[in-house]
């Protein structure tokens, strides 16, 4: 098994923070909102909308660790891309065909 550099470690780190961290601070952000609307605007939102919001937004936030890892290089010495496309591709067919070759 090979260690990852901490380069490589800190990287994924970042992009963990960014592509999780926002949806799930959004989705704090959303419940005083709820509460506003409910209680002092009186809008009456039906539960379910407040359950699907928080779903995606939580469920946003697990996607972005998944995706904060596979977006990174995995290469120490190169950075990768901003958005981390081109990275998730490789890295996806690196570990899918990791996967073949076990089989």
């Amino acid at each position: 098994m090979r260690e990852v550099s901490p380069a490589v470690n800190n990287r994924m780190f970042r992009r963990i923070l960014a592509f999780s961290g926002v949806p799930i601070a959004l989705g704090i952000a959303l419940f005083p909102a709820f509460y506003y609307l409910k209680k002092v605007a009186g809008v009456d939102l039906p539960t379910w909308v407040v359950y699907f919001v928080q779903s995606i937004t939580w469920g946003g936030g697990l996607a972005g660790i998944s995706y904060g890892i596979l977006s990174s290089s995995w290469d120490p010495e190169r950075e990768g891309s901003i958005m981390g496309g081109d990275e998730f591709r490789a890295n996806l067919g690196a570990i899918l065909e990791r996967g073949r070759e076990k089989r």
